[in-house]
C-alpha cells in the first residue's frame, strides 16, 4: 500500500511529530508498503533530506505559495490522487486545513490535541477524516464525545530508544553532571521568542525554589537551537536561555545549557542520568 504522511514538519527536524512519523514510516517501510512524506512546511521543496530516513518527501504547495494560507482537502485530494496514493495518515496541528469536501481515500488524523474541548479550527478539519485517533485515553472519550459521527480510537505515541546500557554515574562523568546532585532536566525546541511557548521561565523559577530547599539541585537546560539542525528549513531560534539564567540569579555551578542537536541516543543519555523531567508547558498534544 501507498501511505502519505501528512506533516507540518520534515523528518530530520527536532521534535514529536517528525520523531513519530520517522517510526511509523520505518514500521509500515518493514511491512512492505511504500511512504510519501507529504509535507506543508514552507521550505519543504528546498530542504535536503538525508537518505537515512528512507522517505520521499513531497512539498504540498510550492514555497512561493505556501507562506501559511489555508491548504483545502480539494488540494490535498488532487495532490494525492495523481501519485497514487491509497491512504492519508496526518500528524499535525490542523489550523491550516480548510475543508470544502471530505478525502477522497481513507484518512486517519493522527490528532494532537492542545485543549480541554476541541478548538474551532481543529473540530472544522477534522470533518474532512474517517478516523480520529487520540494520543490519550481520555482525548478519545471527550472527542468522541464531541464527534459522536466520527471513528476515535486510543493511538498513542510510540517510544523507540535505544538501549542506554550506562550507568547513571558514568553518564554524569561523561556529560560533565555533578555526581552527587538532584539533576533537574528541562528539554524542548527552542525556536520561537515567545517565552510562554515550552514556559521556560517558569521551569527556571521552579527549580530557584527547589534549590532554595535542595542545595545540591543542579538544572540542565537543552533549548535545541533550530539553526543548529535545520538546515534552513525552520523557524529562527528563540529566546535566551543564559539571559533568563542570568536575569532569575542562580549560583554558577549549579547549572548547564546546551542548545546543539543530540543523537536519539544522547538524548536518552540525559533522560537517564537524571532524577526529574520538568515540563511545565503551556499545552501539549498528548
Amino acid at each position: 500500500m501507498h501511505v502519505g504522511l501528512l506533516s507540518g514538519t520534515l523528518p530530520m527536524l527536532f521534535g514529536p511529530y517528525a520523531s513519530q512519523l520517522v517510526i511509523l514510516a520505518n514500521e509500515l517501510i518493514r511491512r512492505g508498503h511504500a511512504i510519501s512524506w507529504l509535507s506543508v512546511n514552507k521550505n519543504a521543496g528546498r530542504a535536503h533530506v538525508p537518505l537515512e530516513y528512507n522517505v520521499t518527501v513531497l512539498a504540498v504547495m510550492p514555497p512561493e505559495e505556501n507562506q501559511g494560507q489555508p491548504l483545502y482537502v480539494s488540494q490535498l485530494n488532487d495532490f494525492v490522487l495523481a501519485r497514487g496514493i491509497e491512504v492519508i495518515v496526518s500528524l499535525m496541528d490542523l489550523n491550516r486545513i480548510f475543508v470544502d469536501e471530505s478525502f477522497a481515500l481513507p484518512s486517519i488524523a493522527w490528532f494532537p490535541n492542545h485543549f480541554e474541548r476541541l478548538d474551532i479550527s481543529s473540530r472544522h478539519a477534522l470533518a474532512a477524516y474517517d478516523t480520529i485517533a487520540a494520543l490519550a485515553p481520555s482525548d478519545a472519550i471527550s472527542i468522541a464525545q464531541q464527534l459522536p459521527h466520527k471513528r476515535v480510537e486510543h493511538v498513542p505515541h510510540a517510544i523507540d530508544p535505544p538501549l542506554v546500557s550506562a550507568s547513571t554515574r558514568s553518564l554524569r562523568k561523561k556529560h560533565g553532571v555533578p555526581l552527587d546532585a538532584f539533576v533537574v532536566l528541562v528539554m524542548f525546541a527552542n525556536y520561537e521568542s515567545n517565552a510562554a511557548r515550552k514556559s521556560p521561565d517558569v521551569a527556571v523559577l521552579a527549580f530557584q525554589q527547589l534549590q532554595q530547599r535542595l542545595p545540591r539541585a543542579f538544572l540542565w537546560v537543552h533549548a535545541v537551537a533550530m539553526s543548529a539542525i535545520s538546515r534552513g528549513a525552520a523557524n529562527e531560534d528563540g529566546i535566551s536561555i543564559s539571559g533568563l539564567i542570568s536575569a532569575v540569579g542562580l549560583p554558577s555551578g549549579s547549572f548547564k545549557l546546551s542548545s546543539d542537536d543530540k543523537s536519539p541516543g544522547e538524548v536518552h543519555e540525559l533522560l537517564k542520568l537524571s532524577d526529574v523531567l520538568l515540563q511545565p508547558s503551556k499545552a501539549e498534544g498528548f
